[in-house]
């Protein structure tokens, strides 16, 4: 079976107690209601990139699209101002043109009180009027000196960590395209991350509107966020309080299709970024007290990671498979189930690993679980897109070559 938006609701029960943020077919972020899986698309070329799986998070921004002095925001002094399309459903955006009285014309806040965690921030800026330059600071607002101070050169797409970044460690600066916006500019999605030195002290954001330089320069800002887990997240739209927006839960009763005890499931997946916190797990099987799952996590070298299968009986690891893979890739896994014979796990056409013991897998209490083990207390992962997953009502464990099959082609050799 393939989980797609025509049949999703005879397959699956979704929870996700709170609307949330995903963009939509035609690149502008959108709302979704509670309990309603997110369809993501990419918002340059508008394909389909799965369903998006996300763990509980907070935008710890009162305001998140309202920049307005006197809203949570403070403004060094009046910008000229025009309102203008907006890059979310259902918001305003402005147009902010810097008056060149001030060498940094700004925006802030005061957000939370420094803990000893990965912060990260992100605007969503349009370029107008040919800007050259604009910035945004994970700042210490209690002295003034910044924990993460990303500059951005709108020509070249470069964002750079400043070295005026004097109270952070773990510093890093992102820019990422997200097409043309809603008034013609260049739309980019630019975040700055950093863990403070001094805690204790009162953390939050600054968004230079036209750089640090004095200017009458101008930019659309659209939205903002700052979290603390580590994560880059789906927007979090917040009215006059933070927000906490929490995690998609996404499970399958595969009880109706047991009547033997076996099963080959099949997954294709991406986890977008390495979890500080722990694992990403993609998909997992089994009941109460065992389970079987795929899972993603860091190698500690840059952008790549380790995609595994593990497949365990009584709690015990009873089969492993593994491959090299770089965050954001998509890869192609298998795994077949049959009890009394074994275990077979193939990934992106690799020659299977096997465990041909003795592995019981009950017919009762089966569920399929997507981009999270949360009912059994394990760590969650980050973002995590799934674009495909099957289930077969029988085993191919002792079958090599329709095992590579599947995990490198996604459907059987018999399949259409």
């Amino acid at each position: 079976m393939a989980l797609s938006s025509k049949a999703f609701s005879e397959l699956i029960n979704f929870t996700r107690s709170s609307e949330a943020t995903r963009f939509g077919p035609t690149g502008l972020l959108e709302r979704v209601p509670a309990d309603q899986p997110r369809f993501d698309y990419d918002p340059v070329t508008l394909e389909a990139k799965g369903l998006l799986i996300e763990p509980q998070r907070t935008n710890l921004l009162p305001d998140s699209t309202n920049f307005d002095d006197g809203t949570s925001w403070t403004n060094t002094a009046e910008f000229t101002k025009t309102q203008v399309s907006s890059a979310v459903q259902g918001e305003t955006a402005y147009k902010y043109v810097n008056q060149g009285a001030l060498p940094a014309r700004s925006i802030s806040l005061d957000a939370d009180t420094a803990t000893d965690s990965n912060y990260v921030l992100y605007a969503i800026l349009e370029r107008s009027n040919g800007t050259p330059a604009s910035a945004i600071s994970i700042r210490n607002r209690t002295d003034g000196t910044h924990i993460c101070l990303v500059n951005y050169a709108w020509e070249t797409d470069t964002a750079t960590v400043s070295s005026g970044s004097t109270d952070g460690a773990d510093l890093e600066a992102q820019s990422i395209q997200l097409g043309t916006g809603p008034n013609g500019g260049a739309l980019v999605l630019l975040v700055a991350r950093g863990r403070p030195l001094t805690l204790g002290v009162s953390v939050g954001p600054l968004i230079y509107v036209t750089g640090t330089a004095q200017n009458t320069d101008e930019v659309i800002i659209h939205a903002a966020q700052l979290t603390k887990d580590g994560i880059l997240s789906s927007l979090i739209i917040t009215e006059g309080a933070a927000a906490t927006v929490p995690s998609d839960f996404v499970s399958v009763d595969l009880s109706p299709w047991f009547r033997e005890a076996e099963g080959t499931f099949y997954v294709e997946a991406n986890v977008q970024e390495d979890n500080p916190n722990g694992e990403d797990v993609i998909l997992g099987v089994g009941r109460s007290d065992y389970w079987n799952f795929y899972r993603m996590f860091g190698s500690g070298g840059g952008n790549s990671g380790i995609a595994q299968l593990i497949s365990r009986d009584g709690g015990a690891t009873a089969a492993s498979a593994q491959t090299a893979q770089d965050y954001a890739q998509f890869f192609r896994s298998a795994i077949s189930l049959k009890g009394g014979e074994g275990i077979a796990i193939s990934i992106d056409g690799a020659a299977p690993v096997k465990d041909l013991g003795a592995f019981n897998l009950a017919t009762d209490k089966q569920l399929l679980t997507l981009g999270s083990r949360d009912n059994i207390g394990s760590s969650y992962g980050g973002q995590t897109y799934i674009k495909d997953v099957k289930f077969y009502p029988k085993s191919i464990v002792l079958d090599d070559a329709e095992l590579q099959y599947l995990s490198a082609n996604g459907k059987l050799s018999t399949e259409a």
